[in-house]
C-alpha cells in the first residue's frame, strides 16, 4: 500500500487513516477499513 500525498488527496483519504493502515500492514496485522474508504482505494 504505497500511496503518496498527492494520490491520497485525489482519493480523499485522511492522512491519519492512511498512516494507520500502512502501519498495521507493516506490522503484519489485519486491518479494519470502512466500506467508504475501501471503495476509494479499489
Amino acid at each position: 500500500m504505497s500511496i503518496g500525498p498527492e494520490k491520497r488527496k485525489e482519493l480523499k483519504i485522511n492522512k491519519s487513516t492512511l498512516w494507520y493502515e500502512q502501519k498495521k500492514i507493516k506490522e503484519g496485522k489485519t486491518i479494519k477499513m470502512y466500506n467508504k474508504t475501501r471503495g476509494r482505494i479499489e
